[in-house]
Protein backbone atom coordinates (compact mmCIF):
# COMPACT_ATOMS: atom_id res chain seq x y z
CA UNK A 1 0.00 0.00 0.00
CA UNK A 2 2.98 2.31 0.48
CA UNK A 3 5.18 3.41 -2.40
CA UNK A 4 8.40 5.39 -2.35
CA UNK A 5 8.55 8.98 -3.62
CA UNK A 6 10.87 9.88 -6.48
CA UNK A 7 12.45 12.46 -4.20
CA UNK A 8 12.09 12.59 -0.38
CA UNK A 9 10.21 15.54 1.07
CA UNK A 10 11.85 18.04 3.40
CA UNK A 11 11.28 18.13 7.14
CA UNK A 12 9.36 21.39 6.65
CA UNK A 13 6.97 19.71 4.18
CA UNK A 14 6.53 16.73 6.51
CA UNK A 15 5.58 19.15 9.32
CA UNK A 16 3.10 20.94 7.04
CA UNK A 17 1.52 17.62 6.00
CA UNK A 18 1.15 16.46 9.62
CA UNK A 19 -0.34 19.84 10.56
CA UNK A 20 -2.90 19.52 7.71
CA UNK A 21 -3.95 16.06 8.94
CA UNK A 22 -4.17 17.35 12.52
CA UNK A 23 -6.47 20.16 11.35
CA UNK A 24 -8.69 17.61 9.55
CA UNK A 25 -8.81 15.49 12.71
CA UNK A 26 -9.85 18.54 14.69
CA UNK A 27 -12.58 19.30 12.14
CA UNK A 28 -14.13 15.83 12.58
CA UNK A 29 -13.89 15.99 16.38
CA UNK A 30 -10.96 13.63 16.85
CA UNK A 31 -8.46 16.14 18.26
CA UNK A 32 -9.21 18.89 20.76
CA UNK A 33 -8.85 22.44 19.50
CA UNK A 34 -6.02 23.09 21.95
CA UNK A 35 -4.02 20.02 20.82
CA UNK A 36 -0.40 20.91 20.19
CA UNK A 37 1.11 19.00 17.27
CA UNK A 38 4.36 17.42 18.50
CA UNK A 39 7.69 18.20 16.90
CA UNK A 40 8.06 16.52 13.49
CA UNK A 41 11.40 15.14 12.35
CA UNK A 42 12.80 12.81 9.75
CA UNK A 43 13.25 9.26 11.00
CA UNK A 44 16.96 8.80 11.84
CA UNK A 45 18.76 6.68 9.26
CA UNK A 46 15.85 6.68 6.81
CA UNK A 47 18.29 7.19 3.93
CA UNK A 48 20.59 4.27 4.77
CA UNK A 49 20.43 1.18 2.52
CA UNK A 50 19.81 -0.97 5.60
CA UNK A 51 16.99 1.25 6.89
CA UNK A 52 14.01 -0.56 8.35
CA UNK A 53 10.52 -0.22 6.93
CA UNK A 54 9.35 2.04 9.76
CA UNK A 55 7.26 4.78 8.17
CA UNK A 56 6.48 6.64 11.36
CA UNK A 57 7.03 6.67 15.10
CA UNK A 58 5.86 8.68 18.09
CA UNK A 59 8.49 9.11 20.79
CA UNK A 60 6.70 10.02 23.97
CA UNK A 61 9.84 10.98 25.95
CA UNK A 62 10.56 13.87 23.58
CA UNK A 63 6.99 14.37 22.28
CA UNK A 64 8.27 13.96 18.73
CA UNK A 65 6.79 12.41 15.59
CA UNK A 66 9.33 10.80 13.27
CA UNK A 67 8.60 9.93 9.63
CA UNK A 68 10.46 8.40 6.73
CA UNK A 69 10.29 11.21 4.11
CA UNK A 70 10.74 8.81 1.20
CA UNK A 71 7.22 7.32 1.32
CA UNK A 72 4.18 8.54 -0.62
CA UNK A 73 0.63 8.65 0.73
CA UNK A 74 1.52 8.88 4.39
CA UNK A 75 -1.89 10.08 5.60
CA UNK A 76 -2.89 6.91 7.44
CA UNK A 77 0.56 6.64 9.04
CA UNK A 78 0.52 10.29 10.10
CA UNK A 79 -2.95 9.91 11.63
CA UNK A 80 -1.84 6.70 13.38
CA UNK A 81 1.13 8.53 14.93
CA UNK A 82 -1.05 11.52 15.88
CA UNK A 83 -3.30 8.93 17.58
CA UNK A 84 -0.34 7.88 19.71
CA UNK A 85 0.36 11.53 20.56
CA UNK A 86 -3.28 12.08 21.51
CA UNK A 87 -3.28 8.85 23.58
CA UNK A 88 -0.14 9.84 25.53
CA UNK A 89 -0.71 11.35 28.98
CA UNK A 90 2.58 13.08 29.78
CA UNK A 91 1.46 14.01 33.31
CA UNK A 92 0.82 10.33 34.09
CA UNK A 93 3.76 8.92 32.10
CA UNK A 94 1.56 6.41 30.29
CA UNK A 95 -0.77 5.96 27.36
CA UNK A 96 -4.47 6.33 28.19
CA UNK A 97 -5.09 3.09 26.29
CA UNK A 98 -3.11 1.31 29.06
CA UNK A 99 -5.19 2.79 31.88
CA UNK A 100 -8.29 0.82 32.92
CA UNK A 101 -11.49 2.85 32.81
CA UNK A 102 -10.40 5.30 30.11
CA UNK A 103 -12.31 5.54 26.84
CA UNK A 104 -9.15 4.56 24.96
CA UNK A 105 -8.73 1.41 27.08
CA UNK A 106 -12.37 0.41 26.54
CA UNK A 107 -11.99 0.84 22.76
CA UNK A 108 -8.90 -1.39 22.82
CA UNK A 109 -10.75 -4.08 24.79
CA UNK A 110 -13.50 -4.16 22.18
CA UNK A 111 -11.10 -4.19 19.23
CA UNK A 112 -9.01 -6.96 20.76
CA UNK A 113 -12.11 -9.14 21.08
CA UNK A 114 -13.06 -9.01 17.41
CA UNK A 115 -12.67 -12.06 15.20
CA UNK A 116 -10.04 -10.27 13.12
CA UNK A 117 -7.89 -9.50 16.18
CA UNK A 118 -8.18 -13.05 17.47
CA UNK A 119 -7.14 -14.47 14.10
CA UNK A 120 -4.27 -12.01 13.74
CA UNK A 121 -3.13 -12.61 17.31
CA UNK A 122 -3.10 -16.37 16.78
CA UNK A 123 -0.73 -16.03 13.78
CA UNK A 124 2.11 -15.21 16.15
CA UNK A 125 4.54 -17.79 17.36
CA UNK A 126 3.26 -19.74 20.37
CA UNK A 127 0.62 -17.13 21.17
CA UNK A 128 -2.34 -17.80 23.38
CA UNK A 129 -4.55 -15.71 25.64
CA UNK A 130 -2.08 -16.03 28.52
CA UNK A 131 0.66 -14.04 26.81
CA UNK A 132 0.66 -10.35 27.56
CA UNK A 133 1.64 -8.34 24.46
CA UNK A 134 2.53 -5.38 26.66
CA UNK A 135 5.60 -7.22 27.96
CA UNK A 136 6.35 -9.51 25.01
CA UNK A 137 7.09 -7.11 22.16
CA UNK A 138 9.85 -8.88 20.19
CA UNK A 139 7.32 -10.74 18.07
CA UNK A 140 5.72 -8.53 15.37
CA UNK A 141 2.20 -9.81 16.08
CA UNK A 142 2.60 -9.18 19.78
CA UNK A 143 3.88 -5.69 19.03
CA UNK A 144 0.82 -5.03 16.87
CA UNK A 145 -1.51 -6.23 19.66
CA UNK A 146 -0.10 -3.86 22.29
CA UNK A 147 -2.88 -1.62 23.61
CA UNK A 148 -1.36 1.57 22.25
CA UNK A 149 -0.89 0.02 18.80
CA UNK A 150 -4.45 -1.34 18.70
CA UNK A 151 -5.71 2.07 19.77
CA UNK A 152 -3.66 3.96 17.15
CA UNK A 153 -4.81 1.62 14.34
CA UNK A 154 -8.42 1.98 15.48
CA UNK A 155 -7.98 5.75 15.71
CA UNK A 156 -6.68 5.91 12.13
CA UNK A 157 -9.53 3.72 10.88
CA UNK A 158 -12.14 5.88 12.63
CA UNK A 159 -10.50 8.99 11.15
CA UNK A 160 -10.73 7.56 7.63
CA UNK A 161 -14.46 6.91 8.11
CA UNK A 162 -15.25 10.26 9.77
CA UNK A 163 -13.36 12.20 7.11
CA UNK A 164 -15.06 10.12 4.42
CA UNK A 165 -11.65 10.06 2.75
CA UNK A 166 -11.78 7.47 -0.05
CA UNK A 167 -7.98 7.12 -0.26
CA UNK A 168 -7.62 6.48 3.49
CA UNK A 169 -10.54 4.04 3.49
CA UNK A 170 -8.95 2.19 0.58
CA UNK A 171 -5.72 1.85 2.62
CA UNK A 172 -7.67 0.59 5.66
CA UNK A 173 -9.48 -1.98 3.50
CA UNK A 174 -6.21 -3.09 1.91
CA UNK A 175 -4.65 -3.63 5.34
CA UNK A 176 -7.72 -5.63 6.36
CA UNK A 177 -7.76 -7.74 3.20
CA UNK A 178 -4.00 -8.33 2.92
CA UNK A 179 -2.76 -8.45 6.48
CA UNK A 180 -5.75 -8.38 8.85
CA UNK A 181 -4.11 -5.49 10.69
CA UNK A 182 -7.27 -3.40 10.52
CA UNK A 183 -10.88 -4.47 11.08
CA UNK A 184 -13.74 -5.13 8.71
CA UNK A 185 -16.28 -2.31 8.58
CA UNK A 186 -18.93 -4.64 10.10
CA UNK A 187 -16.66 -5.44 13.09
CA UNK A 188 -15.66 -1.84 13.53
CA UNK A 189 -19.14 -0.28 13.30
CA UNK A 190 -20.39 -1.29 16.79
CA UNK A 191 -17.25 0.18 18.37
CA UNK A 192 -17.68 3.54 16.70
Amino acid sequence: AYRKRDKPVTAKKLRAEVTRWAKKLEEVGMLPKDFQVPAVKMYPGWDKPSASVVRGKFEEKTNTLFFDPSYKEMGLTMIHELGHAMDWMADKGDFASNVPGTVQNEIVKQLRHTETSRRYWNRGSKIDDLIDPETQSDDRVLYEMRRREVFARGYAQEAAYRMENAKLIKHVEAFYQEQRRQWSSSEFEPIR
